[in-house]
């Protein structure tokens, strides 16, 4: 059985169709409401024409509104559904008569316009969802923006999605209700408007209670403080599911014991969050657990209406009301005939949980290897960080701070490059997550002046902004590592490995070594030369010893101790000198065994 309805379609620009042959129109939760009208050809064409003429003009891309109110009662119905065509399909029939098709969808359908990369840094849920909802005009896709959720957001990012996509994925990953009513965009929690829902054998329901693996544990590593976090749903508790929904919960834990393992798609920076989410998605999937579905004959029900279901209980006394809940209506669908005659079918959740039930649709963006610019480097928490600029279109394309990978690392060891300023660097994304990127590696783009090739790949360098260099040459029988600075190459280092090797240590200022103990070794001559002076002075005692001989030679010798000096030979010893002058001034000394003076 249906109810007899009055069905008013009037589409841009004021035109009416007055002669409806079938209207379906379907309203989901999660997706794109979806409409679907057969008018008669005269509808839309003069009678005189057979094929398009005017009506794809006045219809493809227009805005359409259909309402509807009652054939044999008194009264209106508030349901109001606008959407916009975007097929008009023209069918000749049996009898070579024609007729139009309008099919179409919610205003929703305007957010699937582009697929976006850009990034939001500490934005509040309202704030992304304005932003993105920023480009549509109110008066025509009205929204009402009312998240649970009102903490800052340090990082999102909407990553290859569309809009409608994007926020979506953001409603079922913090728990918020996001849909199209059939006039406005909604998110966040909806209002609390109910309608009757009167079963009486012409409005019929179902309802099922479900047992679904509810056990999962969520865990994530937290690098700024290392420490991996874990949050067990069965520790979360929940209220609001109502008796069914607190039996089927406990039910469903009983039978499926095992708790799934899942990585968390999302940053996390403490525990209380981790259990919030936790928490957050266990009441999400409670929600679905109950499941009541229904046909009726109101179109006042849409997508978000809440539903109070009542019926009647004969007895041997007589009757009496039974009510069996509220229900939040997640999806139906409308149908009417070409006699007027209208029905729905829906399906809802109890109006108690606090959730919308998982959006089957909901799917992590997938981060891909690419590139960026860094645009800082001076990492607060002084972890080496870098924040990029991505090679985005659009403005909003700045990074969180970006951990930046090294071939060898540990706690305190390991390599430290962080990435200069405008350095052009390949980031990657740790399990493929779009909001955990890191930087993988450098790369270096095409500048004039600048050669990074050398032939047959001989030279490898290492150099900084500063100028300081280690170049190492690979050249056959003439493998060396220099050391130096570009901007100053006159000091240098150079370990030479042909032949037998040499060390050369090279500079215009001074040379200065400084050690406890100083230990110099030639298996052959050590050689010390200066163009100056050389000077050998020890706060204790300075000892020359030869094997063989000790040479000391120049224009002037001169030796004085503050206290004694003694020269001994254990065999002979020789003074000579073309004048030669003993001087004591107390007194002089010669005693031998044997005095020769001449």
């Amino acid at each position: 059985m249906a109810k007899q309805v009055i069905t008013h379609v009037e589409l841009e620009g004021g035109k009416e169709l007055k002669n409806v042959l079938l209207l379906s129109i379907e309203q989901d939760l999660f997706g794109h409401h979806q409409f679907e009208l057969s008018v008669p050809f005269e509808e839309l064409e003069d009678t005189n024409e057979l094929f398009f003429h005017e009506s794809h003009r006045h219809v493809v891309g227009k805005t359409i509104q259909f309402s509807f109110e009652p054939l044999l009662e008194k009264g209106s119905f508030d349901f109001h559904f606008k959407g916009i065509v975007t097929e008009l399909a023209l069918k000749n029939t049996s009898d070579t008569s024609n007729v139009f098709f309008l099919k179409g969808y919610g205003l929703t359908i305007l957010l699937e316009d582009s697929r976006l990369r850009r990034t939001f840094l500490q934005s509040s849920l309202a704030d992304i969802v304005d932003q993105v909802l920023s480009p549509y005009a109110s008066n025509l896709l009205k929204r009402s923006v009312k998240p649970k959720h009102t903490g800052s957001l340090k990082y999102v990012v909407q990553y290859d999605e569309t809009n409608f996509e994007f926020l979506a994925r953001l409603a079922a990953e913090y728990g918020e209700w996001c849909f199209y009513d059939g006039q406005q965009l909604v998110f966040g929690k909806p209002d609390g408007q109910s309608v009757d829902f009167k079963v009486d054998g012409m409005q019929t329901f179902v309802m099922s209670l479900r047992l679904k693996p509810a056990k999962f544990l969520y865990s994530r590593y937290n690098y700024l403080v290392d420490q991996t976090y874990e949050s067990h749903s069965k520790n979360q508790p929940l209220s609001g599911l109502g008796q069914w929904g607190d039996f089927t919960l406990e039910e469903s834990e009983k039978m499926f014991s095992e708790e799934s393992q899942l990585p968390l798609s999302k940053p996390v920076y403490n525990q209380s969050e981790m259990d919030e989410i936790t928490k957050t998605h266990k009441a999400t999937e409670a929600s679905r657990l109950v499941d009541f579905q229904g046909f009726g004959e109101n179109p006042d029900i849409s997508v978000g209406t809440v539903i109070s279901v009542k019926g009647t209980r004969i007895t041997e006394g007589g009757t009496s009301e039974e009510n069996f809940g509220s229900y939040r209506v997640t999806h139906i669908t409308h149908s009417l005939d070409s006699s007027g005659n209208y029905s729905n079918t829906f399906r809802a959740v109890p109006n108690s949980v606090s959730y919308p039930p998982p959006n089957p649709s909901f799917r992590l963006p997938i981060g891909q290897p690419e590139l960026a610019r860094v645009i800082d480097n001076e990492d607060p928490d002084q972890l080496g960080r870098v924040k990029v600029e991505f090679m985005w279109p659009g403005t909003s394309k700045d990074s969180d701070w970006l951990r930046v990978a090294h071939p060898y690392s540990a706690e305190g060891q390991g390599m430290l490059f962080v990435p200069e300023i405008n350095a052009q660097v390949m980031v990657a994304y740790e399990s493929n997550l779009a909001e955990y990127p890191f930087v993988l590696t450098s790369l270096y783009p095409k500048k004039d002046g600048v050669s990074y090739t050398q032939r047959n790949n001989l030279q490898k360098y290492i150099q900084t902004k500063g100028g300081n260099q280690i170049s190492l040459y690979d050249k056959d029988g003439e493998q060396k590592i220099e050391l130096t600075n570009t901007n100053k190459t006159d000091t240098h280092v150079l370990l030479s490995f042909a032949d037998d090797g040499k060390i050369t240590i090279e500079t215009q200022g001074d040379v200065v070594i400084s050690g406890k103990d100083i230990q110099i070794t030639a298996s052959n001559d050590l050689k010390l030369e200066a163009q100056n002076n050389i000077e050998l002075k020890a706060s204790n005692a300075v000892k020359l010893e030869g094997t063989a001989s000790v040479g000391i030679k120049g224009a002037k010798i001169q030796a004085a101790a503050d206290g004694t000096a003694t020269i001994k030979a254990n065999a002979q010893l020789s003074l000579e000198g073309t004048q030669t002058s003993i001087k004591g001034d107390a007194m002089v000394e010669v005693k031998g065994g044997l005095i020769m003076l001449n």
